[in-house]
């Protein structure tokens, strides 16, 4: 998995290139996108979209971020502690599973969007992409926050899985800073799936 901080526009032009990746062209699509967007909202969103703003992607491990999921979602109401050696089959996990059913989950604003933009509070919605793909989007603020609530529900609880916890607090701590960092210069975050 990697995750990529950084405009649309670039992420559309160099990362993941449209049909047509010419710079100018998708800068006005995202425009208009952005536009659509925000009719559709409480509140208006605005994010840099500037050709010099920075950029970065991050790769992550598969079990780092195995473990982030495993721990979201055992972390919910009623839920048991992760099993031992639940992390080397962590993508058929029945309670992943259940988790990926539930719309009221906690941490949901972790788990369920691909693209977080800044001063978005805690909105999370779905809509089409350029690239005309359905996405869920949500608050990178709000991620920041759900990644120290989640690492504060596990301290101490997985004593006896220090695999699991060690996975845990490098993923907080690598996405934690990615969120904290779309919100300090007012860009979006996005999930790349491999």
């Amino acid at each position: 998995m990697k995750f990529y901080l950084g405009t649309i526009t670039r992420y559309y032009s160099e990362v993941a290139s449209l049909e047509d990746s010419d710079p100018e062209v998708v800068a006005g699509a995202v425009s208009a996108w952005r536009h659509w967007v925000n009719k559709e909202l409480p509140h208006a969103l605005d994010w840099d979209e500037s050709p010099t703003a920075p950029f970065e992607t991050v790769e992550v491990g598969d079990k780092d971020w195995g473990a982030l999921w495993l721990l979201i979602a055992y972390a919910a109401p009623g839920s048991p502690v992760p099993p031992a050696g639940v992390l080397d089959d962590w993508r058929n996990d029945a309670q992943i599973e259940r988790t990926l059913g539930s719309h009221q989950h906690p941490f949901c604003q972790v788990i369920r969007p691909a693209l977080w933009l800044p001063d978005a509070a805690d909105l999370m919605f779905r809509t089409r992409e350029l690239n005309e793909e359905m996405t869920w989007v949500g608050s990178s603020d709000q991620l920041a926050r759900d990644l120290v609530a989640l690492r504060f529900h596990w301290r101490g609880g997985l004593k006896d899985q220090p695999e699991l916890e060690e996975r845990l607090d490098r993923m907080c701590e690598v996405l934690g800073q990615l969120a904290r960092r779309s919100g300090e210069f007012r860009l979006p975050l996005r999930l790349i799936s491999n």
